[in-house]
């Protein structure tokens, strides 16, 4: 085999936390949205999601195919990779968007398996944040 090397996420990736909307992105509109508690359907669809009214102001993070998406609260977060046909949906502050270089896309797979594995678990809990409500920041 080849020689291990170690990457920090921060190496290989950016990590985005969701957009943070204001209370009148709240309202119904047309803006599909994915949120932390989407990533536990098993074969999320595009239907299955929420639709906000969103203004142009502010930051707004759209996910793109590849990208991992890990639940911002809970014990045990779930991590969502991204499929082809979910690109350009909106993340919400529920949802931190992992978003690795491109010469690292992919292993996308590999770290939705590992931070839905018992040892990934282990590892968010080591960066969550919060007494009563865990939240990874």
């Amino acid at each position: 085999g080849g020689d291990f090397i170690p990457y920090r996420l921060s190496d290989i990736a950016e990590v985005i936390p969701g957009t943070r909307l204001t209370p009148q992105e709240r309202d119904k509109g047309d803006t599909p949205v994915i949120q932390g508690r989407n990533l536990t359907i098993q074969s999320l669809k595009f239907d299955d999601l929420d639709r906000i009214s969103v203004f142009e102001t502010g930051r707004k993070v759209y996910i793109q195919s590849g990208d991992v998406l890990i639940q911002r609260i809970g014990n045990q977060p779930t991590a969502f990779l991204v499929p082809p046909e979910l690109k350009g949906v909106l993340a919400i502050e529920t949802v931190h968007v992992i978003r690795l270089n491109d010469s690292h896309r992919k292993l996308g797979r590999y770290l939705t398996e590992f931070f839905n594995s018992e040892k990934g678990h282990i590892y968010l809990s080591t960066v969550l944040r919060g007494a009563v409500v865990p939240s990874l920041n």
